[in-house]
């Protein structure tokens, strides 16, 4: 895929045809994109840093190609926020997010903590990765899932709405620059066909209701854990327990939803639900 920006259509095929007028027309139906296929699991890697490093994540099916379910993920990743102990301040930083408030403000022992996200075509993982003083790594370990638990259900009106606004400035100032701006219409011309301009993706984060966050993150906790903890203290965290732990939460119905639990109705996108 060729995108600019800028300039007009005519100007960019003018420029763009000697340089693919040699390449074939269409692409070669044999040709298919690999699906992606999550497993969970752990790795630990003791030692190499003075602190203990944790990175916790599930899975929510469907990726960039289910782009309501994106859009809730991106939501929920600033509703959850974070950073490091250490902030200079000033606006914008994110330090009324959960874990500012929750986390950073409330245990010393924790140098850093935000939410993780990775995304690919067709799954993508969610969830927090942090740091912490050694002796602390499995204390950290429960903070980080009571911190994603909280959010199966509910979250307060207010910070959802700091969350959605920070979502949209942040893209809306990412997507001032051309460059940024092409590299955009390219990747989701690869990814969807078409391009969601900055004014439709807006109004679906606006759309995002709180019960469709519980709904995600309810999802969300039904998949295997996936752990990564490197540094002093990394061996002490346990996997097993961590499995054991959402093994019980979910036999008792705790993370369990019907299919297809992101509908319209579910994701806020109904005009009753707007707001």
């Amino acid at each position: 895929v060729l995108a600019g920006a800028g300039l007009k259509h005519e100007q960019l095929v003018e420029l763009a045809t000697p340089m693919l007028q040699h390449l074939p027309a269409g692409q070669d139906p044999s040709v298919v994109e690999p699906a992606s296929q999550y497993t969970g699991g752990h790795v630990v890697l003791p030692g190499g840093a003075t602190h203990v490093n944790l990175i916790l994540a599930f899975e929510y099916p469907g990726g960039w190609r289910d782009i309501q379910a994106s859009v809730i993920m991106t939501v929920a990743m600033y509703l959850l926020g974070g950073g490091n102990s250490f902030s200079s301040g000033g606006p914008g930083k994110g330090m009324h997010s959960r874990l500012y408030t929750r986390v950073l403000n409330y245990h010393s022992w924790v140098h850093s903590c935000s939410s993780y996200s990775n995304t690919f075509n067709n799954t993508g993982l969610f969830g927090i990765q942090a740091s912490c003083d050694p002796p602390k790594a499995q204390r950290m370990l429960d903070v980080m899932c009571g911190e994603l638990e909280s959010l199966t259900t509910s979250p307060p009106v207010d910070q959802l709405d700091r969350a959605k606004h920070m979502a949209i400035s942040l893209i809306q100032t990412a997507l001032e620059g051309k460059a940024a701006r092409a590299e955009d219409i390219g990747r989701q011309y690869l990814t969807y066909g078409h391009r969601v301009n900055a004014q439709e993706y807006e109004a679906m984060i606006r759309s995002v209701s709180p019960k469709a966050v519980a709904d995600f993150m309810r999802r969300l906790l039904t998949s295997k854990p996936s752990l990564a903890a490197f540094g002093d203290g990394a061996e002490s965290v346990s996997y097993d327990a961590l499995v054991n732990r959402y093994d019980n939460r979910n036999s008792q119905g705790l993370g369990l939803l019907r299919p297809g639990f992101l509908d319209k109705r579910s994701r806020g996108l109904e005009q009753q639900g707007r707001g």
